[in-house]
């Protein structure tokens, strides 16, 4: 399931810049600006990821919504995703941050944890977009601009993320395109080292009027350190509906996470 989280990710993901290339850090600063002049979004979520479990891998198709909100230097990103039979699996993810720290309340197959800590790229704890994300992201992936192209029939800007040595992504490559008008990601495509697929996330359906009346930015009491998670408390947030698409078996790989 933290191959999930880490797919949720790139729900919004660009990288470093390269000093040299003016196109990249056009195309950032663009997606940016975009983002940033929203203060609030819901969008839809499919799902296809190849994960691992135990010694095979299975195929899973889910959907659900991705809502966010924020208010000054905080956020509150909250993400729901179903995974019909066989597997019947609900994940339910709510990220607070007030700018330095973040509370991550994961709720799986009926348990709640939750963990408070300096967010980063593996917990999944980074917006749907603007410069936080970008920074990052910056952090563990080399990011280079491809040419524009279209996604939801929307112009989008298009990167490509290779992780930098040393760091612990278990992926070799990621692609995705980052809308230009809003500066959301459409669609991310992580690969593994034989280039086969291994999680493919789609946004669709933006609604930047959603009532978030709910929405309590009061961070919950942590369950879990930095390390480690138990059971506990949930954020006060209220769950965005959400509902499912097909599912599969078959096999594959390890993984992360627009229209």
């Amino acid at each position: 399931m933290r191959s999930l989280l880490l797919c949720l990710t790139l729900i919004a993901a660009a990288l470093p810049v390269a000093a040299d290339d003016a196109a990249l850090q056009e195309a950032i600063d663009a997606a940016r600006a975009a983002f940033d002049a929203h203060d609030k979004v819901r969008a839809g979520l499919s799902l296809d990821a190849r994960i691992p479990m135990g010694a095979n891998r299975v195929t899973m198709f889910g959907s659900g919504t991705v809502a966010y909100q924020k208010d000054g230097n905080r956020y509150l990103q909250i993400l729901n995703l179903k995974m019909p039979e066989p597997y019947q699996m609900e994940a339910d993810v709510r990220v607070l941050s007030n700018g330095t720290q973040v509370w991550i309340t994961r709720r799986l197959m009926g348990t709640d944890t939750v963990e408070q800590k300096s967010p980063d790229l593996l917990t999944g704890a980074v917006p749907p977009g603007g410069a936080l994300l970008f920074d990052l992201i910056s952090e563990d992936l080399d990011l280079k601009r491809l040419p524009d192209t279209e996604a939801g029939g929307k112009s989008a800007y298009a990167f490509e993320g290779v992780p930098k040595t040393g760091t612990a992504l278990q992926f070799t490559k990621a692609e995705f395109e980052v809308d230009q008008e809003t500066g959301l990601l459409r669609e991310a495509r992580l690969y593994e080292s034989e280039g086969a697929l291994t999680v493919r996330l789609t946004q669709t359906g933006y609604d930047f009027s959603p009532d978030l009346s709910g929405v309590d930015f009061t961070p919950p009491t942590p369950t879990a350190t930095s390390t480690g998670s138990g059971a506990g408390t949930d954020a006060a947030a209220p769950a965005p509906e959400s509902q499912p698409t097909g599912s599969g078996a078959g096999s594959a790989p390890p993984g992360f996470p627009g229209n």
